[in-house]
């Protein structure tokens, strides 16, 4: 069409002017032109890696058979195979394992069991349930402290010992559990021989 020629001027209309009234750029049009021109088929861009699709992923299918574990995922495959000298992406070792179903097994969700209780804790008499708890706090007098507390259950009692070291307030809570346990075993046997 740029080659004909106009009826009353007598020249050709020229490319420019054919391709502003069909609304393309005159780059599509030189691309298009090139390419058929050109002898060679489209292929990928870049350097032409030293293996095809099949012979990585034989390799691969080698490295995960010798492999002592099972399952390992694209990134330890991708290592072993650059200690023996394979030398490719991680992307296209993931991509090879993902379509050929190689990648290691993924965790399933576990089965939500029913709650045991509904997160309330009742004591039926005092003395019977005891919550502990630790902790570590600053004072001025003497520094970091270390504070064991414990709080009946049914009648919210606390009782709370600080103490400079965390093994003196150990013994300290001991002591007092052992005092609570004792009371609670006496008590229990008044309750049964009553």
């Amino acid at each position: 069409m740029s080659r004909a020629r106009s009826a009353s001027t007598g020249r050709t209309y020229g490319l420019a002017r054919v391709l502003k009234a069909w609304g393309l750029p005159r780059s599509t049009f030189y691309e298009r032109r090139r390419r058929l021109l050109c002898l060679r088929p489209p292929a990928r861009r870049g350097p032409k890696t030293r293996y095809s699709d099949d012979d990585l992923l034989a390799e691969i299918r080698r490295t995960i058979q010798e492999s002592p574990f099972h399952g390992e995922g694209h990134r330890k495959v991708w290592a072993r195979l650059r200690v023996r000298e394979v030398r490719t992406s991680m992307r296209r070792v993931l991509r090879l394992m993902r379509e050929n179903d190689l990648l290691a097994p993924q965790r399933q969700p576990q089965p939500v069991e029913p709650k045991r209780h509904d997160g309330t804790i009742l004591a039926e008499r005092p003395n019977q349930m005891w919550g502990i708890d630790a902790t570590v706090g600053f004072t001025v007098a003497e520094g970091r402290v270390a504070i064991f507390a414990m709080v009946d259950h049914a009648t919210a009692e606390s009782r709370a010992f600080p103490s400079p070291s965390a093994a003196r307030g150990l013994r300290r809570w001991n002591r007092s559990a052992r005092r609570c346990m004792s009371s609670l075993v006496v008590s229990q046997k008044t309750s049964l021989a009553a």
